[in-house]
């Protein structure tokens, strides 16, 4: 099946007409297989020329960080970047848009935030590209002309290097949805190129086809991906659902973002009217690119990578995705990079609804549950109050669904609190027997609803220092409803 999509997507352009279009400076871009691909790409037209969608490359630097302050840069005038604030001896950031984010519709705010975010950072060269005039409707031709703009970008930074004889591992390119394709296309044009971070890299037209097509782990040194609006294109999902980088990051499921579930007037009333429209429709899509700015320097994002065998979001909430690795979503990512030839580890995380949407405190917590021969698996609610050197949380529940409770097992599980407690000395463990109703047998008044820990290990995420508590009674059962305290000084 695959061989007769890859001969018709071969022969509809010869029936069609020339599938190649040719630009001084920047080559030929055919438009045939794999770009004409269905199903997947059922639609392929031929880029535009530079000068029609023209891309502008608008640098800023702590020097100039002001927007109405951005210094325009042009491979065909190596003056304006020898005149300019560039500074060779500084890493560079590229910014990219995606689709009808700039020109008709402004909607390009994010871009000048995540400017100065990287200014408060370290001291940048931060260049952002604008292709406004390419972005437009209709999609496909945007996603189309998504091959130039990464030309032209590659273009530039072939004029930097020729200037200054630095590296392609300085460059790190962060694209938004379309612009995380861009980056793909730069990187391909760009060997040794140091990073590319899609920020839900668009998915319409690029799931599933050709890494010469897509964003992909060979296009740069290190590719890290943020998902999410990961859903098919039929459910209204505008990302892209399969990883495509070293690492891949899916918070919240990679599709249903906290805060983006408010009705169309509750939009307009926060945003306006057309902020308001885009927000209703893209506010999942939109996420990627602000935990991203968020990660630069608010708090961290914490994904947890999965054992291979419960590698999916269902498991990270029941707790069992907190054996492996632990890694900082975003800008922090690179920090965490797998090892050489290591590709497509998936993450999950969990977020806030609104800036910043790192949790406050965040915890991971493990509780070993004991096995004597008269225990039993009971069904409930976790609860723990932490004490330390600054005072104690309220009561913090560990998950939102009810689980089973089975002896000889560990769970794990993610949470915030309320307040930092400091040095942890003391934890409180309490839970909330679930009994089904319709089922006599499972009612608390015919048998003793206990459960058994006698240790459980609490990791402060934020400042990563671990701690073991273990019970004051340790060979006594916690009945539900009932309260039993953990010590630092009693292991």
């Amino acid at each position: 099946m695959r061989t007769l999509v890859v001969v018709l997507g071969a022969l509809l352009p010869l029936v069609f007409g020339a599938s190649e279009v040719c630009y001084p400076n920047i080559g030929c871009f055919d438009y045939g297989y794999p770009f004409l691909d269905p199903p997947d790409r059922p639609l392929s037209w031929a880029p535009q020329s530079p000068s029609k969608i023209n891309p502008r490359f608008l640098l800023h630097t702590r020097r100039n960080p002001l927007k109405a302050e951005a210094q325009t840069l042009d491979s065909d005038d190596p003056s304006t970047i020898s005149n300019s604030h560039f500074d060779s001896t500084k890493e560079t950031k590229f910014i990219c848009h995606g689709f009808i984010e700039s020109g008709v519709i402004e909607w390009d705010y994010w871009m000048t935030d995540m400017v100065q975010e990287f200014l408060n950072y370290d001291d940048y060269n931060v260049i952002r590209v604008a292709w406004g005039s390419g972005s437009l409707f209709p999609y496909t031709q945007a996603m189309a002309n998504t091959r130039v703009v990464g030309a032209e970008t590659s273009r530039l930074i072939d004029t930097i290097r020729g200037m200054y004889g630095i590296s392609a591992a300085s460059f790190h390119f962060i694209g938004h949805s379309l612009g995380s394709q861009i980056g793909g296309y730069v990187g391909k044009r760009q060997p040794g190129l140091g990073r590319i971070t899609g920020l839900d890299p668009a998915g319409p037209g690029f799931e599933n086809t050709e890494p010469e097509v897509r964003l992909d782990p060979t296009d740069a040194i290190f590719v890290d991906t943020i998902h999410t609006d990961a859903q098919h294109t039929l459910d209204l999902g505008f990302g892209m659902i399969q990883p495509v980088g070293h690492m891949d990051f899916y918070p919240n499921s990679g599709r249903d973002q906290p805060g983006c579930d408010q009705t169309i007037f509750e939009d307009f009333i926060d945003e306006g009217l057309i902020g308001g429209a885009v927000k209703f429709v893209a506010c999942n899509h939109m996420r990627a690119h602000e935990f991203f700015s968020d990660s630069i320097n608010k708090c961290p994002i914490y994904g947890f990578k999965c054992p291979n065998a419960a590698d999916t979001y269902d498991n990270f909430v029941n707790g069992e995705c907190f054996n492996g690795d632990v890694a900082m979503m975003g800008f922090h990512s690179i920090n965490n990079k797998p090892a050489s030839g290591v590709i497509h580890q998936t993450y999950y995380a969990t977020t806030t609804d609104k800036s910043p949407y790192c949790l406050d405190n965040p915890f991971q917590i493990r509780l070993y549950f004991e096995d004597p021969w008269f225990s039993e698996t009971f069904k409930g609610w976790a609860f723990v109050t932490l004490t330390g050197g600054k005072g104690s949380t309220s009561r913090t529940k560990l998950h939102e669904n009810s689980l089973n409770f089975k002896p000889g097992t560990e769970r794990n599980f993610i949470f915030t609190t309320d307040t930092d407690p400091g040095d942890l000395t003391q934890l409180e463990f309490y839970w909330d027997h679930d009994f089904e109703f319709l089922n006599p047998g499972d009612w608390p008044i015919f048998d003793d609803v206990e459960v058994f820990i006698a240790k459980i290990e609490i990791k402060g995420l934020r400042w990563q220092k671990s701690y073991t508590l273990c019970n004051r009674k340790p060979s006594t059962g916690i009945n539900s409803n009932t309260k039993a305290y953990f010590d630092v000084s009693n292991c």
